[in-house]
């Protein structure tokens, strides 16, 4: 039976995101509901050099209470700029930071309009790096007035699935800065023990 996981886009997600993902064979993209500000739908959690934790965001156009769908990036701020060079500095001695900057780097400055289409690809992008391409379909195309609470139990019975429900134990790996730290981006994973062993932890 198809396994579908349901979940809003996120801006480089922690590894309990992709504990979903790879295991599922769908991602429903929840992004006709609201916006929320200051959260993980445009900010993620990075250890810094200096071993402190900061969040790092792409900037959005005020007022924002659009659907996430709607939300559009502020190019105009140079938010930019400023990731890549946090990311640098708190990741440069990565034994992977070499093997992934060129095309984290082409993503944060592809010009993207809408916040979705950012975070969107982004996701995709980890899941390739982690061996998997599972298909995508969004709500606002399907159901764009249908109560968040509804969604798993419509589409798994129009497509006669079963939602992704397995519980996610978070997994311990070697971080470039004691001590360890759960929840921080995937980013965190990738540049410190790369795709393949990322990718062992989550099936782990």
């Amino acid at each position: 039976m198809t396994v579908i996981f349901f979940h809003d886009p996120e801006f480089f997600p922690p590894l309990s995101f992709f504990h979903g993902l790879v295991n599922s064979d769908m991602w429903v993209v929840i992004d006709h509901t609201r916006y929320t500000s200051r959260s993980k739908h445009n900010r993620c959690r990075i250890k810094t050099e200096t071993g402190g934790i900061t969040l790092l965001a792409a900037a959005v156009k005020r007022p924002c209470n659009k659907p996430i769908c709607q939300t559009v990036i502020d190019n105009n701020q140079p938010w930019k700029r400023y990731f890549l060079k946090v990311i640098a500095n708190s990741y440069s001695q990565a034994p992977f930071y070499k093997d992934y900057v060129d095309d984290l780097t082409c993503l944060v400055l592809s010009p993207h309009v809408l916040l979705e289409t950012l975070t969107v690809q982004s996701d995709l992008w980890v899941a390739e790096l982690l061996g998997t391409s599972p298909k995508v379909a969004c709500t606002k195309d399907y159901y764009p007035d249908l109560p968040r609470a509804e969604i798993e139990e419509t589409f798994c019975r129009r497509l006669q699935a079963t939602p992704f429900d397995k519980p996610f134990k978070h997994p311990h790996y070697q971080q470039l800065r004691e001590p360890f730290e759960e929840g921080l981006s995937v980013l965190d994973a990738l540049l410190c023990v790369g795709a393949k062993e990322t990718r062992r932890l989550l099936d782990g």
